[in-house]
């Protein structure tokens, strides 16, 4: 019976956790009395972003990230196509990686999947 009580005040307590979003905190995760500590994230804009097709096919994308590494070029290309979800690629000599992944709405051609390497992997 212990087992029990325990179990579901786990379960109550995990149920409590999730904080729905709302249009004031999109990202509940970053809202509160206290702003987020920014040494524990970084902003990334991307920039000068093209997405060339032939036909039907996706067969280039280049853009820039803008963060606190500066500018950094990231681009990816195949002949015939690139196919979805495409390989990692290395953004120049940068720690950042992208790769392209499928739209996750019916009014985007890609998606993209970006990463940076913090540490050895």
């Amino acid at each position: 019976m212990q087992f029990i009580t325990v179990a579901s005040a786990l379960f109550a307590a995990a149920a409590a956790a999730p904080v729905a979003q709302t249009p004031e905190c999109p990202n509940p995760a970053h809202c509160g009395d206290t702003p987020a500590d920014p040494s524990t994230y970084e902003n990334i804009d991307i920039t000068n972003y093209f997405l060339r097709r032939t036909g039907d096919s996706i067969v280039a994308v280049d853009f820039t990230l803008e963060g606190n590494d500066g500018p950094v070029d990231c681009a990816i290309s195949a002949s015939p196509s690139i196919s979805l979800p495409s390989p990692v690629t290395k953004c120049g000599d940068s720690a950042y990686r992208f790769g392209l992944i499928a739209p996750e709405s019916e009014y985007s051609d890609v998606s993209l999947a970006l990463y940076k390497e913090l540490g050895p992997g």
